[in-house]
This record gives C-alpha cells, structure tokens and sequence, in this order.
C-alpha cells in the first residue's frame, strides 16, 4: 500500500469530522463513540498500513476491539478513557513507535497524549516553515492548473445533462441552499475546528526525531541536569545507608506489629471495639491513614532494595525489609476488613466501593513488592506488574455495571430500618430491578400498601422506565446495558400499584403548629451524622 500524503490526512481529517458532526452535534454520546473510535482506528490503519507487518495490523485491531467493548457496554469517563486509550495505542503501533509493552511504552504514551491537544498548531507551525523553505510557489500553480480543467467543465456538463434529463433538473431544483446555510452556525463551527484538531495527532504521528536528537545532545557531553542527577544519588546513598536502613527498619517492623495486634483483637477477633467508638468512625479515621502508611512503607522498600544502593545485597537488610513488607500487606487487609464491616453496616455506594477498589490496587502493589524481595526482581519488573494490575482492574471495573451491583447489594444485604431508598433511586435507570426487588420485599414483608416509601419507590420506578423508553427512539442513545434493561422492561412489568400516601390533615385552631412539626425520615438523615467514606 503507498503512502499517503498531507492532503489525504486532511481529507480524511474532513470526513471523520464530518461523521462527528452526524453522531454527536446535538446528540449524546452512546453507541456513536463506539463507532466513531472504530472509523478512527479504520484511517489510522488505512494511513500506516504499509509501515508495519500483518501481524502487528492484527494486533492492533485487537487493541481497538478490546478498548472499544467498554463503552458499547455503556459509555461513562472510564470507558471513554479506555477507548482513547485503545486508540492511541493503534496509532502508536502504525507509526512503529512502540514494540513491546515495557516502561519505554508507557513514556512514549504519555508523550503523545501530552501532545494530543496541541499536535495540530505545532504541525501547521512546522509544514509552514518546511514548504516555505522546500516547495517554490510554482507547485502551488501545478496544484491550480490541475484543478482548473475539471472544475471548469463539470459545472457545464451538469448544465447540459440537467436540460436534457428532467430527473437531474428536479435533483437540482431540490437543493435547498438556505437550509444548508440555516445548518452553518458558529456552533458547529466550533465543534468541527475542535473535533478536527483532536483527530489530527492521530492521523499524523511525529516525534521521533525531536526524541532522538534530544538524546543524542544529551549523550554528546555531561550536562548541569546530569550533574544534579548524580549529586542527588549521592545524597540518596547516605540517606539510606546501611546503618540507617538497619536501625529504621528494626524500629518500623515493631511499630507495624502493634499496630498488627491491635487490628487482630479488634477486627480478626471478637473483641468489641471501646465505647464512644462507631464502625463509621473506625473506618473513616483508619482507613485513609493507613493507606498512606502503607504507601510510604513500599516508598521506602523501594529506595532501599533498589539497584546499585548499599543495602541491595544484604541479607539482612533483604529479611527485614521482608517481614516489614508482609506486615504493610497484613495492614492493607485491615483497611479492606474495616471497609468491609462499614459497608456491612451502612451499605455500598460509589464512593465505597472505589475505595474498595483503592485499597484492593495498593494490596496488590505491596504483594508485588514481596514477590520482587522474594524473586530478586528489579524495579522495572514491579512496574510492569502492578501496570497489568492497575490496567486489568480499571477494564474489569469499565465493564462492570456498577449502578446495578451497589443497587443489588444493598437490596441483599442492607438492614431494612437503615436502608436508603433515596439513594437507590438516585442510582438511575440501571437500578430498576433492584427497586423491583424490593417493592416485592417489602410488600411480602407486610408493608402497608399507602407506605411513603413504598409509593416513592413505585412512582420512581416508572419515571426512570419512561426515560429508557424514550432513549430508544434514537438509535444514537444505543448501548448494550439499555438494550438488556429495556428488554426487562418488556418483560417484567411493576410491581402492584402501592396507594397514595394520605394527605396530612389541615391544622385546627386548637392544635399548635409545634405539635404537628415531625422529623425527617431516616433515610434523609442518617447519613448527616455518617462521617464516613
């Protein structure tokens, strides 16, 4: 396949805007991200399809096709984020600039999406100057005279065939100029300029040569920057030396084994937790401070077990930086129980559960820090692992439907006298089996069928089936998890219509208007003396 020039990436450019303009002005964002990441993708290979092998052209459709699942799921910030994310990787493997997935990956990444948003600016900037110094205008004249001829007779042609053939005269006679222009208004105007310059890094990839000259100057002679590196390791060396990594290390392994204890005879064992002290306190004062305990205990793992430091090959440096590590694990699992006896008693929500997840991430880093203690792996080893984690887990999570499974978790599992049916109905269309599920419940519980709560659920539950329903009448608000709930929908109609709650009676003049105050339902105000997550 030839290589394509400048003008087939504008070309290209103009078309992807154009699809932009039909899947997103005026429409949100759905199934038509998914199409328009695929199409992205599509020019990309179409651009770079003769720099690389058929197997890297496979390879990189599989990474489009696993970035893209996500959002065809449903489409939020995460899976969007996934998609780009995809996306760029296509491009970078087109283009040859990434072979393997190493640390050097990761840097070349972060470079094109720190370029990304000004990538077009800099490449009109740099086309300018190349032209004005290498094309003489007299190409700029061909490129007009090559024009000249078909745009002259085409318009006359159209002319002839148009007064002989009445069909070609209606076609024309149907176009509407007006409308066409009615459409041309600075808003789309924007959103086109805008869409076109974020499409742009894509179609043309170009920072090798900055990068290569950039170390070629910086191996060429030892500059201030080197120095400094230098001067810095030094320091590094007699911060963590042999005495002070001992002696450091000794007094840490004792102060994690209490805190060790202590996390055992309250949260391991049966013991009661002190008076005045709650779960929701417990959790929300722990939690955080012993995340970041955690986080500076593999900080300094790091720095005293890394390559070249004096305490990198002894033994009992290596034995003791061991236990302190498994220690720093067995302190992570206490955060995740205490986050666990919290959920159990005020129920999942997103905040919740992300922390969850959190603390699942940094216990999964500290275990790859005892495994590159145990294996004596380098520290470019521990990155690529607890990369796979975090990138497996982030993908995991985007193809989760997490409404649904907080939604269905508390209706499991929450205490019915502290459940929160507000945020269950704040949790959107995706909770609508949930909220099923327990309108069941409560009504098999023996619930009286004029409950407030009961009718709120109920009137809810129908104003969130009517916005599925409406969204599919545009195709462009498609998504894998709408299509499933509508198909519930279809077949699972509402619960039984609970009753109106009955008005409260006007106030006599003999009643005091303090009689008839009453307080806020619990599930308003329990979570007003919730300090928790």
């Amino acid at each position: 396949m030839p290589a394509m020039g400048i003008q087939a990436r504008f070309l290209l450019g103009l078309g992807l805007c154009l699809l932009a303009d039909y899947l997103f002005f005026g429409h949100r964002a759905e199934i038509g991200f998914s199409l328009f990441i695929v199409a992205v993708a599509f020019a990309i290979m179409l651009l770079g399809g003769h720099r690389v092998s058929p197997r890297l052209a496979w390879i990189t459709m599989l990474t489009v096709i696993i970035g893209v699942v996500p959002s065809i799921l449903q489409w939020d910030f995460l899976s969007g984020l996934i998609a780009i994310l995809a996306l760029a990787m296509c491009a970078l493997i087109m283009n040859r600039r990434i072979n393997a997935f190493d640390l050097k990956m990761v840097k070349v990444l972060l470079i094109f999406l720190r370029r990304w948003p000004l990538g077009f600016i800099k490449d009109m900037f740099t086309l300018s100057r190349v032209k004005r110094r290498k094309r003489p205008l007299s190409n700029y004249a061909k490129l007009a005279f090559t024009w000249f001829l078909p745009l002259t007779l085409f318009p006359i042609f159209l002319y002839l065939f148009s007064s002989s053939n009445p069909v070609i005269e209606q076609w024309l006679l149907s176009i509407n100029l007006g409308k066409l222009f009615e459409k041309l208004n600075m808003a789309r105007i924007v959103f086109w300029s805008i869409t076109f310059v974020l499409i742009w890094p894509f179609l043309r990839v170009k920072f090798r040569k900055k990068l290569k000259k950039k170390m070629a100057v910086e191996s060429a002679a030892k500059t201030p920057e080197q120095e400094t590196v230098q001067a810095y390791q030094s320091v590094m060396d007699e911060i963590f030396g042999y005495k002070a990594v001992v002696r450091s290390l000794v007094l840490f392994n004792g102060l994690f084994a209490l805190q060790t204890v202590l996390d055992a005879f309250y949260l391991w064992g049966s013991q009661e937790l002190p008076a005045g002290t709650t779960y929701a306190n417990y959790a929300h004062k722990g939690v955080y401070t012993l995340i970041i305990a955690a986080l500076l205990a593999a900080i300094f793992v790091l720095f005293a077990s890394r390559s070249g430091a004096p305490t990198a090959k002894s033994k009992l440096v290596k034995v003791l930086l061991l236990a302190w590590t498994i220690q720093t694990a067995l302190l992570v699992a206490s955060c995740l129980a205490r986050l666990g006896n919290y959920v159990g008693v005020y129920s999942m929500t997103y905040l919740r559960l992300y922390a969850l997840i959190w603390v699942i991430l940094v216990l999964i880093g500290v275990l790859s820090i005892i495994a590159k203690l145990a294996l004596g792996r380098n520290n470019g080893w521990l990155v690529r692992v607890n990369m796979l984690a975090v990138a497996g887990i982030l993908y995991t999570l985007s193809l989760t439907n997490t409404a649904a499974l907080i939604a269905d978790y508390n209706v499991t599992y929450a205490d019915n006298s502290k459940f929160d049916h507000w945020y269950l109905i704040s949790l959107g269309p995706q909770a609508i089996p949930a909220i099923d599920a327990k309108m069941k419940s409560e009504l098999e519980r023996g619930v009286a069928a004029n409950n407030r709560e009961l009718w709120e659920l109920w009137s809810s539950r129908q104003n969130l089936a009517q916005k599925v329903r409406y969204w599919a009448d545009d195709w462009r608000l498609w998504s894998l998890r709408n299509q499933l709930l509508l198909n519930y929908l279809q077949k699972n109609e509402a619960p039984t219509k609970p009753q109106s709650p009955a008005k409260p009676q006007a106030p006599t003049q003999l009643e005091t208007p303090a009689k008839l105050q009453t307080l806020a339902s619990d599930s308003r105000t329990r979570y007003r003396e919730d300090p928790g997550l």
